[in-house]
């Protein structure tokens, strides 16, 4: 018996097939993510190019008689993006990238109508450009005439459920991301709605994540291979499915999910947006497990930080021999440990400072440094970051989060995990899974097609392997002196300067 999990990513679509009876994923496809750049600093994801790439990778696997028939599909994605759809289903205009700061006078202009504070209570985000309200905003001003043809708004899973069932949803995590949803009713907020001057009509029902919404249409049989009698479930946004692959559906678990932006997910039994400090940029929203919600911290540029650096040192785009033979300088350097300190707000501080104005710097730098000292200090800062976090995150949610699980595309990167596990001082394990999103997603598969009663019962039809990288404690003393006497620090000593020198340029 088959699964199909699809996930919609920032730079790539990918497919897997999982086997419930053997545990594992037995085939994996995958495509570019189509993208548009229209104008300098603007991205955007052509709606029918996406289906288009996601219908070819589904096809490859449904087209292997080998692998057998299809039980149930369900879609993890990108959140924040929306399309707009005229009365026959027909795309408006493309997905905005949830990165792409167009949306940045919509976002500043909530706080004349209700308080940040409120804002946060409500919806357990804190109001930023990002959010897909600000997104639709935008898209209503651009293009006003266009916009009152517009009778539906779908985030990128809901875009890919409708073309594979024709129905119209979405689940509680994306419904969150778009700043519009009420944490405590699971319903769309008339107070958020109000405040953003945005009708509720366009918007789909929300469900909770591995909800069968019907079944996969014949034309969409036909684009994508897949029999008609296929279930089409909820899915959910890309972290929180990877988040449920790797085995976060209790309390006092946490997972690191890390590719291009890091995530750090801790399922929680109720709603805490009620009490967690606003400002600190940690949002409270249902989790993909249903029943549960999560506290969530992030990054926005983690990987992407690793991967811009390399490009930096090496003068071009790096090819595989290059980036191994700078990982393996970066292992043999001293990075920190011989004065060198990031501060990684690539794109921001991140939680728990909930600073999205601030901006990475490099202190102690001196010739007698490496590019090698060079990565390895910033793969130190990754570390020292996420120690904060998970400090931060056992302070709010009450719990110790010994329990720690690493996914995502940085868990490539040994030295990394390993350098996370002795700074944090928790054990890392990282499950050996191949595409934790998708996998989520054919998890919430099969609890949409009721072959699992729930998502513990999803988890432990998994049969994978997990490796452990533990704290070394040879060198967990010199790391705790540098996170509290130097890290700590940076923000607060950078933060007054930076602030300066914007004045100034």
């Amino acid at each position: 018996m088959r699964l199909l999990g699809l996930d919609i990513g920032t730079s790539r679509i990918k497919a897997l097939l999982y086997d419930v009876e053997r545990g594992q994923v037995v085939a994996l496809s995958e495509r570019p993510t189509p993208l548009a750049h229209p104008q300098p600093g603007w991205t955007d994801f052509p709606p029918e190019a996406i289906w288009q790439a996601a219908a070819q990778a589904m096809r490859e696997l449904a087209s292997d008689p080998g692998l057998g028939a299809v039980r149930a599909v369900s879609v993890s994605s990108l959140a924040e993006s929306g399309v707009p759809l005229d009365a026959a289903g027909r795309p408006l205009a493309p997905f905005m990238a949830w990165f792409d700061a167009r949306s940045k006078p919509q976002a500043e202009r909530w706080a004349r109508r209700l308080s940040l504070e409120r804002i946060y209570r409500i919806g357990g985000q804190r109001m930023q450009y990002t959010l897909g309200a600000n997104k639709w905003l935008w898209w209503r001003e651009a293009e006003p005439q266009l916009a009152a043809t517009a009778r539906h708004w779908l985030s990128m899973a809901d875009w890919i459920i409708y073309r594979l069932s024709g129905e119209l949803a979405t689940d509680y995590t994306l419904a969150a991301r778009t700043g519009l949803f009420d944490q405590c009713t699971r319903t769309w907020s008339p107070e958020l709605l109000a405040a953003a001057g945005l009708p509720a009509e366009p918007l789909p029902p929300a469900l909770p994540s591995g909800t069968a919404v019907g079944c996969v249409s014949a034309a969409a049989a036909r684009d994508t291979g897949l029999p008609q009698d296929a279930a089409v479930a909820t899915g959910g946004h890309d972290h929180l499915c990877a988040a449920l692959a790797a085995g976060a559906i209790a309390p006092g678990t946490a997972v690191d999910s890390s590719g291009t932006a890091t995530s750090v997910v801790v399922p929680v039994d109720r709603y805490l947006g009620e009490i967690i400090p606003w400002e600190s940029g940690f949002s409270c929203y249902a989790h993909t497990a249903p029943g549960l919600y999560i506290v969530r911290g992030g990054a926005k540029a983690t990987g992407g930080a690793i991967a811009w650096l390399a490009r930096t040192l090496c003068g071009r785009e790096p090819d595989e021999a290059a980036y191994a033979a700078l990982l393996a300088e970066a292992a043999e350097a001293q990075g920190s440990l011989a004065g060198l300190f990031w501060s990684p707000a690539f794109l921001g501080a991140g939680t728990p400072l909930g600073d999205y104005g601030a901006h990475a710097a490099l202190v102690g730098l001196s010739p007698q440094h490496t590019r090698g000292d060079i990565v390895r200090a910033l793969l130190e800062a990754l570390a020292f970051w996420l120690r904060r976090n998970l400090d931060a995150l056992e302070t709010l949610t009450g719990r110790p989060l010994s329990n720690v699980h690493l996914t995502g595309g940085s868990t490539r990167l040994e030295l990394l995990s390993a350098l996370k596990a002795t700074i944090s001082g928790r054990p890392m394990r990282v499950p050996e899974i191949v595409e934790g999103s998708a996998l989520g997603a054919a998890l919430l598969a099969g609890i949409g097609a009721g072959l699992f009663p729930s998502a513990a019962a999803a988890l432990a039809s998994l049969q994978i392997g997990e490796r452990t990288f533990e704290p070394d404690p040879a060198e967990q003393g010199r790391y705790r002196r540098l996170y509290e006497q130097v890290y700590l620090a940076l923000y607060p000593t950078l933060a007054p300067l930076e602030e300066r020198l914007q004045g100034l340029t």
